[in-house]
């Protein structure tokens, strides 16, 4: 049987649809993607025990019908070397051809009744939600996202729904992330932990689309766009109240200019001790003057930022590097910083987003 579609239809679907291939060291029967051509379409799909992903394309003008399985990371790298617009493949019991000006490249095929595939249970919850939107929550959590043996629970981003709101959050219990937006769901606080292989698929999958289907059940998250789906098996256990550790009742607060701070901070942090990381910020009227010093190597940094504050004087020390991700989260130029005192988290709000809270755990000063 032949087949002859474009080359960047053939890479979309490779790309998307084999990403999982490969993933599992343990089973060699994960390298392979299988590949089914039928009704002028062609689709990939790939799976490694966790997470399966399908990709499907349209434009293919082939002879028959077929569906094999290949191992893809080769053909990947063949194909992209090649210049042609369109490409012809051939494929038989044994072989599957890549044809191009050049000449051709043949390699195995496996057998598709041996190809591994994810066991669906019936969904709890389906609802729909903007791509965009979900795009935008993922790549904020992913960097609080844990890597903790011992609470995998942390080990993903938690996506929730409840009465009127969807959201994501992700903690690894020293800084913490939460968006969420209004959503017509209406229903019991519930949801699943989307572990960080699952998200980086996902992000690539909803990438350019206007709305994504979510389904929740007892041991999978699938998510669907127009031609493709993503089953993940959601991590196990009970994702911590994060709710509650938000602290409520300020003391003071300041506004403070993003880049003016960004900038000052990553000077601040060459000086800063590799042991702890640790910054002191100081609170003044309408100032904040932030402080890292190294006694081992004789270093200290000191710089003041204006900000809008009350007379409230605070000092609080934190992790500069935390620091630094929980003020990339925010998207607009001017952040709110909340404090309570030098023993609670400090809070950043984004003044354009009401929704979005950082939060990151304090250190102690000596």
């Amino acid at each position: 049987m032949k087949f002859t579609i474009a080359k960047t239809s053939f890479l979309d679907a490779i790309s998307i649809g084999a990403s999982m291939s490969g993933k599992n060291k343990t089973l060699p029967m994960h390298s392979q993607a299988k590949i089914t051509i039928k009704d002028g379409s062609l689709t990939i799909s790939s799976f490694d025990g966790e997470v399966a992903i399908t990709k499907r394309v349209f434009g293919v003008e082939a002879t028959g019908d077929a569906t094999f399985c290949v191992e893809p990371r080769e053909i990947v790298t063949l194909v992209k070397s090649i210049r042609d617009e369109v490409l012809t493949f051939a494929v038989d019991e044994h072989t599957f051809v890549v044809k191009h000006r050049k000449g051709k490249a043949e390699f195995a095929v496996f057998s598709a009744d041996e190809f591994a595939s994810p066991v669906v249970d019936e969904s709890n919850i389906t609802l729909k939600v903007s791509a965009e939107t979900l795009f935008m929550f993922l790549i904020g959590a992913k960097e609080y996202v844990a890597n903790d043996s011992l609470r995998p629970i942390l080990n993903g981003i938690w996506v929730y729904v409840e009465d009127g709101v969807f959201g994501v959050a992700a903690t690894d219990s020293v800084k913490l992330f939460n968006d969420y937006c209004a959503h017509d769901y209406s229903g019991e606080y519930t949801g699943a932990v989307l572990s960080g292989k699952a998200t980086n698929v996902l992000l690539s999958m909803i990438n350019g689309y206007s709305e994504v289907e979510l389904s929740f059940s007892d041991k999978n998250i699938v998510a669907t766009v127009d031609d493709a789906r993503l089953v993940a098996r959601r991590i196990e256990g009970r994702y911590p109240n994060f709710k509650a550790v938000i602290p409520q009742g300020f003391k003071t607060q300041i506004t403070i200019d993003k880049e003016e701070l960004c900038d000052s901070l990553s000077r601040i942090m060459l000086t800063a001790s590799k042991a702890n990381m640790c910054v002191k910020m100081t609170k003044k009227p309408m100032a904040v003057t932030i402080e890292s010093r190294d006694l081992d190597f004789s270093k200290k940094a000191e710089e003041t930022c204006e900000c809008e504050s009350d007379n409230t004087e605070m000092v609080i020390g934190t992790h500069g590097g935390n620091l630094q991700t929980a003020i990339r989260s925010i998207a607009s130029n001017r952040i709110d910083f909340l404090f309570v005192d030098a023993n609670r988290p400090i809070v950043l709000h984004d003044a354009e987003n009401v929704n979005r809270t950082v939060m990151v755990m304090p250190l102690m000063l000596s």
